[in-house]
């Protein structure tokens, strides 16, 4: 990959390097935000009761989840080589990109078309599913729930890597509602070395359960895939 050995720092950040892909001088990554257009009146503070934000925004739980990852980077990265950005289909081949969200994020869904179905796929019908490792996994079309049921109903996740040809690694944060994306943001941030350890430098992805009532405490992986068992599937 025309990477530079790094021996600068503990061991830890040298092989969180080596897992997201850093040792090269001067590599950019990319928080991928989906927007979600205005306006958005600002509640709960009577003084400004009717102010309103116009512009296109970042929902709060996927903000959550890119935080979690920044956090991550910045222990390894200069703050000024990290961008968060709305999403847009056309991903920079040469920057280390983390897509957040699944139907939302056109940066995700273009990022899929490439990807081996055999490692993770998403259907997007009355009901939403992550399908990987063989298994199913899914929930309501969570845009048509009350909030109340939502809350009540287990959400689903991907983390996942995909070291295209040519170019950096692409990272998923993909949730079918948006508590998963979240979830998955901080289980990477907390999980990063354990991900590490078993994938190495393979494509990976895992499949992450969100119990309800959503509590970041009790986040289980209840599936995975690796390129390794596909090739010899």
């Amino acid at each position: 990959m025309g990477f530079v050995a790094n021996a600068v720092g503990t061991p830890a950040e040298q092989s969180l390097r080596a897992f997201l892909q850093a040792h090269e001088a001067g590599r950019r990554f990319r928080l991928v935000l989906p927007e979600f257009s205005g306006p958005v009146v600002l509640s709960g503070n009577s003084v400004a009761s009717n102010l309103s934000y116009r512009g296109n925004t970042f929902a709060e739980r996927d903000a959550r989840a890119a935080s979690y990852v920044q956090s991550l980077l910045d222990r390894i990265v200069d703050a000024g080589n990290v961008t968060v950005e709305p999403a847009r289909p056309e991903i920079q081949q040469q920057d280390v990109a983390f897509l957040f969200g699944s139907r939302s994020n056109c940066a995700t869904q273009a990022a899929l078309q490439n990807l081996h179905p055999s490692l993770f796929q998403f259907e997007f019908t009355d009901t939403w599913t992550i399908q990987c490792g063989g298994q199913r996994f899914s929930l309501p079309d969570p845009s048509t729930m009350d909030p109340a049921s939502y809350a009540a109903t287990d959400d689903y996740g991907v983390v996942a890597r995909v070291q295209p040809l040519l170019g950096a690694p692409v990272f998923f944060i993909a949730g079918l509602g948006g508590r998963a994306t979240e979830g998955c943001g901080y289980y990477f941030r907390e999980n990063w070395q354990e991900l590490a350890a078993k994938f190495g430098s393979a494509d990976f992805a895992v499949v992450l359960r969100f119990p309800a009532p959503f509590d970041l405490a009790r986040i289980e992986c209840v599936a995975s895939a690796v390129v390794a068992d596909i090739a010899t599937a």
